[in-house]
């Protein structure tokens, strides 16, 4: 760029003086600048006092010659001066104070001045968390076009992550709703659906989560998907699943919900949870450990008293869990399970399982 602007300088100086005006605010823009920073380049480059109004949003900014900022008193009359409305469809206008005549690049400095101050507020305007959860939804759903998929990642700020994902919790939780967030009307109930970076602390929580797998922006709409499908796979005891954890089980939750009827192990499962409060804890116990006694120490009660409940559970689903196969049967069967029975709703804290003796 620095070598086109030399040749350009050597062949036309107005136009190298423009292409510099367009370098200068095409970098305030990447580096995410604020409004002040748009309104201090254009006083700058100009050398004259330099004004941004924006009605709508209630944005009133004035710095001198200098770029420093100024009281937009007395009332200034903003015809006088040349200006640039931000937007056919709204009243927002920059402006510089030029005295004299116009000067060569002082259109191109008005056009990039506006430009830079558009996309600044469409990223950060007041009403932010409302404008948030617009932006969050178009981007997870896969039919909205290219142009608002873009329009959204800028305003979320994530246009340039090369990896994000979608975290899916319950909307009845005792944690501060996160940024980049909106609630979603599901089969599982509404939910919370948050953009969030790879490397934020996903799992260290105690409230339930599913964590879609990570990927560039334009693949959120899946992550969100499975997201959601690993947050329906949580329990009392697992709160938090990752999509990228559940390996080969995936295959089988994805057809799930296309079941017009639970699968019979399902129905098994429903059956030996109506025994009591303990059964559902204890099904779970015996399907993560490989013993009853370890099996035991993660319910905290006596092994002799679960050796008794697995007898009765063993007689309801006609197969021993004690075997490895059939602790891989039951493992599936409650996966299953848990995507048909787990609800999230605003007032109902996700379902927990008893543990007690």
């Amino acid at each position: 760029m620095r070598e086109l602007v030399n040749r350009l300088s050597a062949l036309d100086a107005d136009a190298a003086e423009n292409l510099k005006v367009i370098v200068y605010f095409d970098a305030l823009i990447d580096g995410r600048a604020g409004l002040e920073a748009f309104l201090r380049g254009a006083a700058v480059l100009t050398g004259c006092r330099a004004g941004l109004v924006y009605p709508e949003h209630r944005i009133s900014m004035r710095v001198d010659a200098n770029g420093r900022r100024i009281e937009m008193t007395p009332p200034i009359d903003i015809a006088q001066w040349p200006q640039r409305r931000l937007a056919d469809d709204c009243a927002g206008v920059v402006w510089i104070e030029r005295e004299a005549g116009l000067h060569p690049n002082d259109a191109m400095v008005l056009e990039r001045f506006g430009v830079g101050v558009r996309i600044t507020i469409e990223r950060t305007r007041v009403g932010s968390a409302d404008d948030d959860a617009a932006a969050v939804e178009v981007l997870l759903d896969p039919s909205a076009g290219a142009e608002a998929h873009r329009r959204a990642a800028w305003r979320l700020g994530v246009e340039e992550q090369p990896q994000v994902l979608v975290r899916a919790s319950p909307v009845a939780t005792r944690q501060h709703p996160p940024a980049r967030s909106t609630v979603i009307t599901t089969v599982a109930g509404r939910v919370r659906a948050s953009i969030q970076l790879p490397q934020m602390h996903l799992t260290d929580s105690v409230e339930r989560a599913g964590i879609g797998p990570s990927g560039p922006v334009a693949e959120l709409p899946t992550s969100w998907l499975r997201a959601l499908t690993a947050l329906r796979l949580t329990t009392a005891t697992k709160p938090v699943v990752r999509w990228e954890d559940l390996g080969p089980l995936t295959i089988l939750v994805a057809g799930a919900d296309a079941m017009d009827e639970p699968h019979p192990d399902v129905a098994l499962i429903e059956r030996c949870v109506a025994l009591g409060p303990w059964a559902g804890a204890t099904l779970e116990a015996l399907a993560s450990t490989d013993s009853e006694r370890s099996a035991a120490t993660l319910l905290g009660v006596h092994h002799s008293t679960v050796h008794a409940r697995r007898d009765q559970l063993d007689a309801v689903l006609g197969y021993s869990v004690g075997a490895s196969s059939g602790r891989s049967r039951l493992t599936l069967a409650l996966a299953l399970y848990h995507l048909r029975t787990n609800r999230f709703d605003d007032a109902t804290p996700a379902p927990a399982e008893h543990t007690g003796h």
